[in-house]
């Protein structure tokens, strides 16, 4: 089964989406709080100076340790708080919601800024949500064998 983190892609679409030059530059910017984003975020995010992140319900290890994403641990979450640093979020300014699997690839309106979790990538989901690159090769198993010295 392919897997890919989806919401990576949308996270720096984002913010560079809200930089992207060619405007007059007549607009007005909204204020940028400390650590609640960045000129490029302002006024782009659900709530302004929050970044909501979606994630499953339940995340699963080594993804989400704990089913606690707030924590940091696990690749998503830390992936997670990577990302919004470089936005320009402090963890403080980071907050996670649930989603059911259909919630968060189906059309419409959504309850996060980007959503951060493993799905198939299929052709038909491919029609309404954007994939990342794919970050794991489940269908190509890896292995460790220990090497053992033996003392003569």
């Amino acid at each position: 089964m392919r897997k890919s983190l989806i919401g990576l892609l949308a996270a720096t679409s984002l913010g560079l989406a809200a930089c992207g030059g060619g405007g007059s530059g007549s607009e007005a910017t909204p204020e940028v709080v400390e650590g609640g984003g960045n000129e490029c975020t302002a006024g782009n995010t659900l709530t302004d100076g929050i970044l909501t992140i979606g994630t499953g319900s339940p995340a699963y290890s080594p993804w989400v340790e704990n089913d606690a994403p707030e924590s940091g641990e696990g690749f998503e979450a830390a992936v997670a708080y990577a990302v919004a640093e470089q936005m320009g979020f402090a963890k403080e300014n980071v907050t996670w919601v649930r989603t059911t699997f259909d919630e968060a690839i189906q059309p419409g309106a959504k309850n996060f800024d980007f959503n951060l979790q493993q799905y198939s990538i299929t052709d038909e989901r491919k029609q309404t949500v954007t994939f990342s690159d794919r970050t794991t090769r489940p269908t190509r198993p890896s292995s460790v064998t220990p090497i053992r010295r033996s003392r003569r």
